[in-house]
């Protein structure tokens, strides 16, 4: 068994991750609010790895970490789930 691998972003004190199987189910972009941020996720299925921008498509500083290395720190740490 493996350990996910997510994307996640920290944007005004709340975090959320982006886990690599949520969004390989959609077409490579998701778009979703953090907070009261929309925000942009760009995913490349090919490498699994993904960035995220802001309303205005500034790139903003998310990581890609293990599950349980980013949990440790942020507990309370929102999961996107595709439709």
């Amino acid at each position: 068994m493996t350990t996910p691998r997510l994307s996640k972003l920290v944007l005004n004190g709340q975090a959320k991750a982006y886990p690599f199987v949520e969004l390989a189910k959609q077409t490579g972009e998701v778009n979703d609010v953090l907070g009261k941020h929309p925000v942009q996720v760009r995913c490349d299925h090919n490498h699994k790895s993904a960035e995220i921008f802001d309303a205005d498509g500034k790139p903003l500083p998310g990581v890609v970490l293990f599950w349980f290395a980013w949990y440790a720190f942020h507990p309370q740490t929102g999961i996107y789930r595709a439709e």
